[in-house]
């Protein structure tokens, strides 16, 4: 797992970190625990605008 960048969302109370990790439970688990008692921690899956336009 590799975590490329962490964000805090200024003025909504969150943060946010976009990272690589294998897709598995495990892996997941590994970022998201250690803030697990702050709230919920959503995941979705991200990808360039240059990757999304060569997927049109």
């Amino acid at each position: 797992m590799k975590v490329l960048h962490r964000y805090l969302l200024i003025g909504r109370h969150m943060s946010a970190a976009i990272f690589e990790a294998p897709p598995n439970e495990e892996s997941l688990l590994k970022i998201t625990l250690p803030f697990s008692s702050f709230g919920v921690a959503h995941i979705v899956p991200a990808m360039t605008i240059e990757d999304a336009i060569k997927q049109m």
